[in-house]
């Protein structure tokens, strides 16, 4: 399970990280095991493309479509939460671009 820090912020941003975070375990548990493994060397370890591809033996394009399908799987999942929820997911992630 992916943590969530206690970043303060008022109660609606925390709820909305923590949609946020549900959303992305969803997806998770979605991915092909080859595809959260590629998702999670990227994302969490912040391991780079060559670096993975090196890792797992696969390419660096087989490394991209992973990724493509993980963030893809993380989308819609997002979509799903802010259909269920009725209030967008996406505005967390909106608003962390324009800042």
């Amino acid at each position: 399970d992916l943590q969530l820090h206690d970043s303060g912020g008022n109660p609606e941003d925390q709820l909305e990280r923590r949609q946020m975070i549900e959303a992305i375990e969803t997806a998770m548990s979605r991915m092909a095991p080859k595809c959260l493994e590629v998702f999670r060397l990227r994302k969490i370890e912040d391991a780079s493309h060559a670096a993975i591809a090196m890792q797992l033996d696969i390419s660096t394009k087989t490394v991209e479509r992973h990724m493509m399908r993980a963030l893809q799987l993380c989308h819609e999942a997002l979509l799903e939460g802010a259909d269920k929820s009725g209030k967008s997911s996406l505005a967390v992630v909106d608003r962390r671009k324009s800042q």
